[in-house]
This record gives structure tokens, sequence and C-alpha cells, in this order.
């Protein structure tokens, strides 16, 4: 017989796994295993989707806009054009970007700035008679915030 036993570490998270051996009283040995969570467990889950505020914003050359990720974890961001602004980090949950493009006049040019979330997903305890293994799935989110370049002000 197999059970699973689901627990959602988190970062940092420290626990230890037991096997406990019980004989029964018809002289039968049952193995069971023991989940203890020390410190740094403590967990919300995380949503089943990102979020960037603002999710557009419009510069001219040298503007700042800074965007806040919100729904999960680990997040870390891109553009996909690194030469039309610069980012003040690629992680965290919050990013000031800076104008560094002047497009030609009567024109403006889009960036987009990607979000990405990494999630630890559960961790599963299978346990049998004799083993006990655990087993981790991840996932990622992402999401996508438009930046508009303007060329500078007349």
């Amino acid at each position: 017989m197999q059970r699973s036993i689901l627990t959602l570490p988190a970062p940092g998270c420290i626990f230890q796994v037991m096997k406990i051996l019980i004989r029964t009283l018809a002289g039968s040995i049952v193995t069971a295993f023991l989940l203890l969570a020390f410190s740094g467990c403590e967990t919300t889950p995380a949503s089943s989707e990102i979020t960037i505020t603002p999710s557009t914003a419009t510069l001219r050359p040298g503007e700042t806009a800074t965007f806040v990720a919100s729904g999960g974890y680990d997040y870390r961001w891109s553009l996909s054009q690194p030469t039309y602004g610069t980012l003040s980090s690629l992680t965290g949950s919050s990013v000031t970007y800076t104008s560094i493009y002047s497009p030609s006049t009567n024109s403006a040019v889009s960036q987009v700035l990607t979000l990405v979330s990494y999630v630890a997903g559960a961790t599963a305890v299978s346990t049998n008679t004799s083993t006990a293994s655990t087993t981790a799935s991840s996932y990622q989110l992402s999401t996508e915030a438009i930046i508009t370049h303007l060329p500078p002000a007349s």
C-alpha cells in the first residue's frame, strides 16, 4: 500500500523526514514517515496569475517608470530590446525602467517588459513499506507590460 502526503515547502524551509517502524499487536511491521517542519516553512500559496502594475507606460528619453510585480515568488525581469532602456534590477518584486532610446520624429517605438515568476511546486513525500522519496515539480508564470518610447519633447 502506498500513501502520499502533500507539503508545500517555502524557500529557506528547514524540515526533516523521519522513518518510524511500528510493530502491531499481530506482529506485523508498519512503516510510517513523519515530516517535521522546524522553521521558515510558513508560506502563502502563489496565485495562478501574476501581474505587473502599471501594465503600460509612455516615456521620453531619460524618463523612468517603476513596475511592481504581484501574485508569485522569485520574480525575473527581462526586456525585448535591451538597447531601448535599462532596468534597475533583473530580480525582485519591483523594478525601475529608464528610457535611453530616442525614436525619430513623429514615431513611437514599443518595448516589451517581461516578468517571469518561478514557483516551487508541491513536494510529495511518497511512502511504502521500505522507502521514502521526495519529488518536486515547479512551474513558471509570465506576463508582460508595454513601454512606449516617444521622441524628445520639442
